[in-house]
């Protein structure tokens, strides 16, 4: 029993570590300057899942102070002097003493939000121009390895772009005109002539970033209706199995088209007027008339996320 219950202390210490609050490597401990635009976000942080793109306005200190704020919600006493004046001197903030408790009340959606500001804050810091507008739109892809299921929601431009913008931070000169132009009016971008010395200078991060793209974008060009958003808003629920916390910022209206959807992109015919209404007007959908069929060529994953869809909305009826 005592074995047990060491092992347990255990895991909680390792996880109290990696969820604790820090600064980000590289990042220097000063007073904290406030934006206005940092309340505006900071009060939706612990209710839906953050897009990383929503956090491309701030700055690296204004992006540790909303990841921390997630933690001060929750009680959480900071060893950072700053940190705590902070947040001692919100009226909301109340220090609960029990740091390991604090982390261990975290949400899923807060885990997740904390895990996308880091990311972002940690892109910012290793940014090579800080001054600038963060080095493209994208900037993320030369300071950690993408997910796949990062870029579903892209078009086959951006994810060009994307792609491309990797080169251009390195000052590769384009031979195709329109990339050229786009690059030479972002107030980043430094051509260098050399183009074998821009490549050399990649990363394997962005390596093996620039192979992660260039695969969605064939999967793109290869899709049945290239013209849509790869079949519907969620076409990531008939890829790969979706986490339930994924799932806890979406409306039951929301959820219901969501699982929905993956019938729709087999050519299910709805009796529901309103679904098959919604579904007639999406340029990917092409009705079949045999519903059986239909279902039948739901593949694994698709039925999984069926029932995790559903759960979800039962989960919100009650």
């Amino acid at each position: 029993m005592l074995n047990s219950l060491s092992g347990i202390v255990f895991v909680l210490m390792v996880m109290a570590t990696l969820l604790a609050p820090q600064v980000c490597a590289g990042q220097q401990e000063e007073p904290l300057v406030i934006s206005v635009a940092v309340p505006w976000l900071s009060s939706e942080t612990s209710r839906r899942l953050i897009r990383s793109d929503e956090l491309v306005p701030f700055t690296a200190q204004e992006l540790r102070l909303l990841r921390n704020e997630i933690y001060a919600r929750h009680g959480y006493v900071f060893n950072d002097q700053n940190l705590q004046n902070y947040f001692s001197s919100q009226p909301w903030y109340r220090p609960l003493g029990n740091n390991r408790l604090a982390v261990a009340t975290l949400s899923p959606v807060e885990r997740k939000n904390i895990a996308t500001i880091r990311f972002r804050e940690q892109a910012k810091v290793a940014a090579p121009d800080p001054q600038s507008a963060w080095m493209g739109r994208w900037p993320e892809t030369s300071v950690y390895v993408i997910r796949p299921d990062d870029l579903l929601h892209l078009s086959t431009q951006d994810l060009r772009l994307m792609r491309n913008e990797i080169y251009a931070r390195h000052g590769y000169v384009f031979n195709d005109q329109n990339l050229q132009n786009y690059f030479s009016s972002q107030p980043w971008y430094r051509p260098k002539g050399d183009n074998n010395s821009a490549i050399a200078e990649l990363t394997p991060v962005e390596r093996q970033n620039i192979e992660i793209i260039r695969s969605r974008e064939e999967a793109n060009v290869a899709a049945p209706y290239p013209q849509s958003a790869s079949m519907g808003r969620w076409p990531e629920t008939s890829i790969y199995v979706v986490r339930p916390d994924d799932l806890l910022h979406y409306s039951p209206q929301d959820l219901r088209l969501m699982r929905n959807e993956i019938y729709a992109r087999h050519g299910y015919v709805f009796n529901d007027p309103f679904l098959q209404g919604y579904f007639s007007g999406q340029a990917w959908y092409r009705p079949r008339g045999n519903n059986s069929q239909a279902e039948a060529e739901l593949n694994p994953v698709e039925k999984r996320n069926i029932d995790i869809i559903r759960s979800r909305e039962e989960e919100q009826n009650h």
